[in-house]
């Protein structure tokens, strides 16, 4: 099961926002973290992103100093593909990296075993795994 994480932050800027989002991250192990009211766009967004513990983001553009939403993500559970995006809004395309790889998996436990080729397969699926 994938796991997300909405938080209306009203301003990245506070100091224990990085602290609090490290917290979370902790507890829930998201794959998906949206962080919205930021308050912060630009370079200052993806200088402050840079240093949470995700290797994906998405940012908008703020409104004045209002509005601004972060998408950020782990690569290693999810492929996030980016679709359009406005200061209120941001449109994706999630694929559940995990889930995949149960599928393949599934399938591949469902084959004879004792083929050489499904052994392979099953052998690489088993050491990609995330779970």
């Amino acid at each position: 099961m994938m796991s997300i994480i909405v938080w209306n932050c009203k301003g990245a800027l506070k100091p224990s926002f990085q602290n609090h989002v490290r917290e979370l991250v902790n507890c829930h192990d998201p794959a998906i973290m949206v962080v919205m009211e930021t308050r912060i766009g630009g370079d200052r967004a993806r200088d402050i992103s840079d240093r949470l513990p995700f290797d994906g983001a998405i940012h908008s553009d703020t409104i004045g100093f209002s509005s601004g939403i972060w998408l950020l993500w782990n690569s290693e559970k999810v492929q996030i593909t980016h679709l359009a995006m406005s200061e209120q809004e941001v449109h994706v395309l999630v694929k559940d990296l995990r889930s995949f790889i149960i599928l393949m998996r599934n399938i591949l436990m469902r084959r004879n075993r004792s083929s050489s080729v499904w052994r392979r397969l099953w052998e690489q699926t088993i050491s990609r795994r995330t779970l």
